[in-house]
């Protein structure tokens, strides 16, 4: 009888043990275990990284496209501005009235009295 007791003991401990190491183990992992984790997020974070750097940049260069296209635009309308303004200010009136039936007639205009 004695002798069952004692296995039964050892089954005893050796099951508490277990549980002991399983709890060990499961709060305190192994120093590698620890590391490939950490080196799978960094991978991962890394690579998410990498695309959002791709997404940008062609973000990036698809608003650089369109701002020289603007840019071009508003050049060419500042370059009308300036002429039509030059042309404005260089217009004079005319000297006597020989110039001025000249310029109806030359807008589509008869003069019918002299």
């Amino acid at each position: 009888m004695k002798m069952q007791y004692w296995i039964a003991i050892g089954v005893t401990a050796a099951i508490i043990v277990i549980i002991a190491v399983f709890f060990w183990g499961r709060y305190h992992p192994d120093p590698d275990v620890i590391g490939r984790l950490t080196d799978q997020i960094r991978l991962e974070t890394i690579k998410q990284y990498d695309q959002r750097i791709t997404d940008l940049n062609h973000q990036l260069k698809l608003s650089q496209t369109a701002y020289i296209e603007s840019q071009k635009r508003y050049d060419t309308i500042i370059k009308k501005i300036k002429e039509l303004k030059d042309g404005k200010d260089a217009i004079k009136p005319p000297a006597d009235s020989v110039e001025l039936t000249a310029r109806f007639n030359n807008l589509g205009y008869t003069v019918t009295g002299k």
